[in-house]
C-alpha cells in the first residue's frame, strides 16, 4: 500500500481533536532508518498527538524497517503485534519524511479500537495525486564509473616507480567491483660495478572488491581485496648479447579506497594498498649479476578521479 506526507491531516480528520494525548506507554515502537530520516520520537509523538488515552486500551508493539530503493523511492516494513494479534505493512513513498508519516498514520489507526473510528471518521478524501520524482542529489546511488589516477609504487622495480593507472566499476548498493590496469614507467638499473644491466618497466592489470563501511553524505571509506597480474620487460644494455625478456607473476592486494563526490557525476578519490607477489622473478645480465628481483611485499597509492553513471 502507498501513503504520502499529507495522509497525516487523515488523522486528524478521523480522531478528535483536542482530546488527551495517549501515554507513550501505550505505543513501543522500534524504528530502524537510515541517517537524515525523522527519529523513533518524531514518528511516536506523530502517532500520539491526537489518540485519546481511554480509547487506547493495552500495548502495541510496533517494529518498522526504512530502506531506499531507488533516489525517489523510499519504503518501510511495519510489524505490529497487540496481545495475540500481529501485523504486517509494506508502504512506500518517494521521501524518507513521507513513509515516516504514513508509518505514524498507521500506529494511530491501530491504537484505536476499529468501533471507534467507525463512528467517528468522515467520508475519506479523494486519492492526492502522485508526487512527483524528487531531484537527484550529490551523493547518491550510481551503477557503474570510470576514472583515471596517478600511480606511484614501492617494490616492484628497483625505486619508488610512478605512472598512471584507470580503472572501470560496478557498485550494487554498498559494495563495489572495480577492473583495473595499470603502468610504471621505466627505470634503468646496472649490476653494481659494471656498466651492464637493463631498462626495466611494469604493466598490470587486476580486480578490487570493496565494501563501504562509510557512508556520510558525499564521503565513501571501503577496505578492499583483489588480485592481479603484472608483466615486466627488462631491456638490456652494455653486454655483448643484449636480451629483452618479460616477466609475468600474480600477486594478491589488499587496501582501501575513499571517495568524495564532489558533483552528481563526478568523484575524487585516493586507494592505498599493500602487493604479495605469488612469484619473483629474477632479471640477471649472463656472466655478470642479478639485476632486480620484486620485493617479497610491496605497496602503491593511487590518486585521481572518476566519472559516475546511473
Amino acid at each position: 500500500m502507498r501513503f504520502v506526507p499529507c495522509a497525516a491531516v487523515l488523522v486528524g480528520a478521523m480522531l478528535v481533536a483536542g482530546r488527551a494525548r495517549a501515554d507513550e506507554g501505550n505505543l513501543r515502537l522500534t524504528w530502524f532508518a537510515p541517517s537524515g530520516c525523522p527519529s523513533s520520537e518524531e514518528v511516536k509523538a506523530a502517532a500520539l498527538r491526537n489518540v485519546d488515552a481511554t480509547l487506547a486500551p493495552g500495548v502495541l508493539e510496533a517494529d518498522a524497517h526504512v530502506e531506499q530503493q531507488t533516489p525517489s523511492s523510499w519504503r518501510v516494513f511495519l510489524k505490529t503485534r497487540r496481545g495475540a494479534i500481529v501485523g504486517e505493512r509494506e508502504i512506500e513513498a518517494a521521501t524518507c519524511a513521507g513513509v515516516a508519516d504514513a508509518t505514524a498514520v498507521v500506529l494511530a489507526l491501530a491504537l484505536v479500537p476499529p468501533a471507534t473510528l467507525a463512528d467517528e471518521q468522515p467520508p475519506p478524501p479523494a486519492p492526492a495525486p502522485p508526487a512527483p520524482p524528487a531531484p537527484r542529489e550529490a551523493g547518491g546511488p550510481h551503477a557503474f564509473a570510470a576514472g583515471v589516477a596517478v600511480h606511484g609504487d614501492l617494490g616492484v622495480l628497483p625505486s619508488p616507480g610512478f605512472g598512471g593507472a584507470m580503472h572501470v566499476a560496478w557498485m550494487p548498493g554498498r559494495f563495489r567491483v572495480e577492473a583495473l590496469g595499470r603502468i610504471v614507467l621505466e627505470q634503468r638499473r646496472s649490476v653494481p660495478g659494471t656498466g651492464r644491466g637493463a631498462d626495466i618497466s611494469v604493466v598490470g592489470v587486476g580486480a578490487r572488491g570493496c565494501f563501504a563501511l562509510v557512508q556520510l553524505w558525499s564521503f565513501e571509506a571501503s577496505p578492499c581485496v583483489g588480485g592481479g597480474v603484472d608483466v615486466a620487460s627488462a631491456a638490456g644494455f652494455g653486454a655483448e648479447t643484449n636480451l629483452s625478456p618479460s616477466k609475468a607473476w600474480g600477486n594478491v592486494a589488499f587496501g582501501g579506497l575513499a571517495r568524495f563526490e564532489v558533483s552528481r557525476w563526478l568523484a575524487l578519490r585516493a586507494r592505498v594498498e599493500g602487493l604479495v607477489p605469488l612469484y619473483r622473478p629474477n632479471f640477471v645480465v649472463e656472466g655478470t649479476g642479478s639485476v632486480h628481483e620484486p620485493a617479497a611485499v610491496g605497496a602503491g597509492a593511487y590518486f585521481g578521479a572518476e566519472v559516475l553513471f546511473l
